[in-house]
């Protein structure tokens, strides 16, 4: 199985955020968000260095 490690990173990240969703509160709501929002930009910046982008961080998308 070929599987790169910001990948297993990613679905590591989506997971927490998953068992975070299941539970009650308007915190961990919040913070589970958090951590999508921050694996979908990693994965975007991921996809731009390897297209040739020049973004170096994840927070130029905003």
């Amino acid at each position: 199985m070929n599987v790169s490690k910001h990948g297993v990173v990613i679905l590591l990240q989506f997971t927490l955020a998953l068992l975070l969703l299941v539970g009650s509160g308007q915190p961990r709501l919040l913070f589970a968000s958090e951590i999508l929002r921050v694996g979908v930009g990693l994965i975007t910046a991921s996809g731009k260095a390897r297209a040739g982008g020049v973004e170096n961080s994840v927070y130029l998308d905003r």
